[in-house]
């Protein structure tokens, strides 16, 4: 960069600049990131152009520190579109997403209530992507065809010609001698799911929200209850919004991941019975086997979830004719045979240090999960239903 573009650029600018020279880009680039960067440096305090993506972020006062943050911001998209090259640059994860039409970024084949999963993952498009950059990549989404155009940055639907923005992220940025990561980029300005009710987000505690029936979330659910409880009627699904319990939830997972080495941690939606006595305190505290386990310790000491709701039922008690149910996340990881006799899993026999994540009935065929860490839970919805059918006036 020319003296003339340093000349009078704050300290972060500087630094950034540093950082995208040594750590991030392959000197081809530098050309295209000093025009950005002049951009930046002249624009700061009134609109910051975010020229390498296309995006513009205004920043009417450069004293309260936005400015900066915008400019790491920058510097994070930038590299949506910079790949090193040179031996001696420390190459970067990055992960793939698409923009749905409320402007929240999808990662491919993760899960998502309101989408039908995509049969590529961000590992499989990144495989492709540094085979041939100006490639395509055909797949699926549930009965829809599509094809992702990495030149442009866009998927298309191949039947309809429908188009969606494509991202390419990087799951983290380091800096000079790795001795700062940052932490992993969250599309979200919220911690929590992007799907939540955000009017309905506490700083402690929880609320519930009731879901529609015609919500493709709803909907999940509903399918999963009615594989063993066809005969029974839902009278409401309430999603549990607890923004302490889902943070630490996904710092466990992120454990276990680190833990196994693995980028991916089986997790699973599974039910849990119990009296409604007990609800508000798992809504607020998690599950504690103490109160949840009363009714047995066949497999181990620990919280009982089930693959079918039909298991669950026969543990909750009716209130009014109705019953209550959970649903929840469930860090299942790698599991064992269970024992009433466990406080704990067991050791896994090729690591002596390590214990296996959660017990259940048949390691083969698992409907029955025990779990003796309850950060590996989140209590996720409560299910409302009861065997009367509902009275319809035609």
């Amino acid at each position: 960069m020319t003296e003339s573009v340093l000349r009078g650029a704050p300290a972060f600018c500087v630094e950034i600049w540093g950082l995208l020279c040594k750590v991030l880009l392959h000197p081809r680039d530098l050309s295209h990131v000093e025009r950005g960067f002049k951009g930046l440096a002249q624009l700061a305090g009134t609109w910051l152009m975010l020229s390498a993506c296309g995006v513009v972020a205004e920043q009417p006062d450069p004293t309260t520190g936005l400015v900066e943050q915008a400019a790491r911001c920058w510097l994070t998209l930038l590299c949506l579109r910079c790949l090193p090259t040179d031996p001696s640059v420390p190459l970067m994860e990055y992960a793939w997403y698409w923009l749905d039409d409320s402007g929240r970024w999808i990662e491919y084949g993760e899960e998502h209530p309101d989408h039908c999963s995509a049969t590529v993952t961000s590992e499989h498009l990144e495989k492709k992507f540094l085979a041939n950059q100006k490639g395509t990549v055909l797949f699926r989404a549930g009965s829809q065809k599509y094809e992702l155009n990495f030149e442009d940055m866009v998927q298309t639907n191949v039947i309809y010609q429908t188009q969606r923005r494509v991202a390419r992220l990087p799951m983290f940025l380091s800096s000079q001698g790795g001795l700062d990561r940052c932490q992993n980029i969250n599309l979200s300005c919220s911690v929590c799911p992007p799907h939540w009710d955000q009017s309905a987000l506490p700083d402690i505690g929880f609320e519930l929200v009731q879901l529609s029936y015609t919500s493709q979330e709803y909907g999940k659910i509903k399918r999963l209850f009615e594989k063993t409880m066809k005969a029974y009627y839902i009278h409401q699904l309430q999603r549990i919004q607890n923004p302490t319990l889902w943070q630490v939830f996904q710092w466990q997972k992120e454990q276990m991941k680190k833990l196994n080495k693995l980028k991916w941690v089986d997790e699973r939606l599974l039910f849990h019975g119990t009296s409604p006595s007990h609800m508000p305190a798992i809504c607020e505290q998690n599950f504690d086997w103490r109160i949840c386990g009363t009714h047995g310790t066949m497999y181990g000491k620990g919280s009982y979830f089930a693959r079918d709701a039909s298991y669950s039922h026969e543990y909750c008690s009716p209130r009014s004719g109705r019953y209550s149910m959970f649903v929840a996340n469930v860090l299942v990881g790698d599991f064992v045979q269970g024992n009433p006799e466990y406080l704990r899993p067991p050791l896994k026999a090729s690591n002596s240090n390590r214990l296996y994540d959660s017990c259940v009935d048949d390691p083969t065929d698992p409907s029955i999960f025990v779990i003796f860490e309850k950060h590996q839970v989140y209590p996720a919805y409560i299910l409302e239903y009861s065997i009367e059918a509902r009275c319809m006036i035609l």
